[in-house]
């Protein structure tokens, strides 16, 4: 899995995670309330690889 910044517009952007295939697996927009709590919960949740 993948953690990155999509469609950055300068004041506001997604935060998205895909797997390894690419495919989408998470996304929030920035600006949403909880993003970052949404954004843990997940990962806490799936787990992801440290490289």
């Amino acid at each position: 899995m993948t953690v990155t910044i999509e469609d950055d517009h300068g004041t506001h952007f997604l935060l998205v995670i895909r797997n390894a295939e690419g495919q989408l697996r998470w996304r929030c927009w920035n600006f949403e309330s909880d993003a970052g709590k949404q954004l843990n919960s997940y990962l806490a949740s799936e787990g992801i690889l440290r490289q």
